[in-house]
């Protein structure tokens, strides 16, 4: 069993209890607990030399925040102005949801100042990409001969034994990957020249610090070589892998959120270079 699986379900429970909450401050504040635990995560790897995390470790750590439907309590606590009761309450289950209920009340502050500072107008239209589905013009799943209706004849093509792969790069930084049997759509891949966003604004050129602050962080980080990242050993549900040399040296990342079906490339600066839809898992 993915012992990651508890602490997905815990976040899905907290998310849950505070169904009452405005949305965008309820994903900000499940974020931020979510930050917190990986935060706690990354410390018991680090004491462990990066090695393998039990499950009785993760239970241990969120034992440590205590249940969800209390945290939630505290945090809708917080909102209704009757911050010192709250705070009084949980430092009886120890210091750390004291802590994150009074960083909950900064970050969902911040949360307005970053949407209008870094977000811009971004949030005022309708996103061009969407994950899981494609574009607004592309969708997954969509025919071949429907596309190239669309975009005209490819800048350039490859017929392979199981794939297509048609390219527009040249002209709107976008490329196509067709299963060679259906002849329709399995991935659409975002690259330099494209003239459109994500949610919250995101593209190429963006860190993925943004993408974190946008959709929530990894729930696992891992380096391997580019060998052993193509077959993603750790899965694809929120896994951040680092690909290097063989020496250590990162040389790209790759972000997977196959839940959601979208995964991205990045350089070892964290700058996005592609983003790529796909369907979900």
């Amino acid at each position: 069993m993915d012992h990651y699986a508890s602490i997905k379900a815990y976040l899905e429970k907290l998310d849950h209890s505070l169904s009452d909450i405005e949305p965008r401050r309820r994903k900000a504040m499940v974020s931020d607990i979510e930050g917190h635990i990986q935060e706690r995560l990354n410390m018991v790897e680090a004491e462990k030399d990066r090695g393998s995390i039990s499950g009785d470790e993760i239970k241990r750590i969120l034992d440590d925040f205590g249940p969800p439907e209390e945290v939630a309590s505290n945090f809708k606590l917080q909102e209704h102005g009757r911050g010192t009761k709250a705070v009084h309450h949980v430092s009886k289950r120890g210091p750390i949801i004291a802590i994150v209920c009074i960083s909950i009340i900064f970050l969902i502050i911040a949360a307005g100042v970053l949407s209008f500072l870094i977000l811009g107008e971004s949030e005022q239209h309708e996103a061009d990409i969407i994950p899981g589905e494609g574009l607004k013009e592309v969708k997954i799943g969509e025919d071949l001969d429907k596309v190239m209706e669309i975009f005209g004849q490819p800048d350039e093509r490859a017929d392979l034994e199981n794939w297509i792969w048609i390219s527009y790069r040249q002209g709107r930084g976008i490329d196509f990957l067709f299963s060679n049997e259906t002849k329709r759509v399995m991935e659409i891949r975002i690259n330099e020249g494209f003239e459109g966003s994500l949610e919250g604004g995101i593209s190429i050129g963006d860190d993925l610090e943004k993408v974190f602050l946008t959709m929530g962080p990894p729930l696992k980080r891992i380096d391997l070589s580019k060998g052993e990242i193509e077959n993603h050993p750790e899965g694809g549900d929120r896994v951040l892998y680092g690909q290097h040399d063989g020496s250590g040296t990162i040389e790209a990342y790759k972000y997977i959120d196959e839940n959601r079906g979208i995964l991205f490339w990045a350089d070892p600066d964290m700058t996005i270079l592609q983003i790529v839809v796909t369907e979900p898992r």
